[in-house]
């Protein structure tokens, strides 16, 4: 999902684009549960509109890709891929899942490692259900146990799910 969003004439001038990109992320993702793929901040009033004063989504769009909106901001997840972590030769340890984590969201996030805390929440990034899903399932075929579907829902950030997944993975080598 790609979002286009002129930016007030007020707040132009203190614009911390970081900050307005965080809040949409996380918005979107709590909201909608999807991810944002790219945000585009745009001059005021430069959006192209209707007669009638709807938004031309098509044209919003073309502008997108051909790179001819009036930018005043952007971010874009990196569509590079980082070396992942070969789930099958890493030893289980607390800070192996803590690093396994932290090198999937980079990945799958387009965040760089110290952009990410480990105690800030997934929605904050953006993480929606199908990302969630997926990391869920992969994290059960490593540690070799089997992960409710909600795990990301109810271990909100890095911290609190390495913790509740290292009591499991060493209650289940008993």
């Amino acid at each position: 999902m790609v979002i286009v969003q002129e930016v007030e004439r007020t707040y132009l001038r203190n614009l911390d684009t970081n900050e307005v990109v965080k809040a949409i992320r996380e918005a979107v993702s709590l909201e909608y549960e999807l991810q944002v793929y790219a945000i585009a901040l745009i001059k005021p009033a430069s959006i192209a509109k209707t007669s009638s004063g709807k938004i031309q989504r098509y044209a919003c769009r073309d502008q997108y890709i051909t790179q001819t909106l009036s930018l005043v901001g952007e971010w874009q997840q990196k569509l590079t891929t980082n070396e992942l972590i070969k789930d099958s030769n890493l030893e289980i340890t607390e800070d192996n899942i803590i690093n396994w984590l932290l090198t999937k969201l980079t990945g799958i996030l387009g965040l760089e490692e110290d952009e990410l805390e480990i105690e800030t929440s997934f929605s904050e990034y953006g993480l929606d259900s199908s990302v969630a899903l997926t990391l869920t399932g992969e994290l059960g075929e490593w540690l070799e146990m089997e992960l409710e579907p909600t795990l990301f829902w109810e271990y909100t950030n890095i911290d609190e799910l390495t913790e509740y997944l290292w009591e499991e993975w060493e209650n289940d080598q008993d």
